[in-house]
């Protein structure tokens, strides 16, 4: 009966709706689309993404998502990512517009670290 039961809890999946609400799956969101970008040169391995605070509604969550260079103590640049649940896993949803200046196809930047440049097409 232990087996059976051990069994059961194995076959459990982990894209199921209860794992799709956590900040790993997410941060894997994130990521892949990240990832998926033309013209994003990324070192993703250089930088530590941590996903705060995350609002969970039935096919969408909003995330704000921070970067920062491994091991810098700088303050990290944070993003909002609006996101679309597809079958059994999140997607970042692009702006519909297609902002200049956005190259991670978010909501709207939080906050830039100290010193970087101003989006395409804003002035200082």
């Amino acid at each position: 009966m232990l087996a059976a039961a051990l069994s059961l809890l194995s076959c459990g999946s982990s894209s199921s709706p209860a794992n799709l609400q956590s900040k790993d799956a997410v941060r894997q969101a994130v990521l892949e689309h990240l990832s998926s970008r033309k013209g994003l040169d990324l070192n993703m391995g250089a930088m530590d993404l941590e996903v705060g605070d995350v609002s969970f509604r039935a096919d969408e969550a909003d995330a704000t998502v921070s970067f920062r260079v491994k091991g810098s103590q700088t303050s990290a640049m944070t993003m909002k990512y609006l996101l679309v649940r597809e079958g059994s896993q999140w997607k970042v949803k692009p702006k519909a517009d297609g902002a200049p200046g956005n190259p991670h196809g978010v909501a709207a930047p939080v906050e830039l670290p100290p010193g970087h440049p101003p989006p395409a097409g804003e002035k200082k």
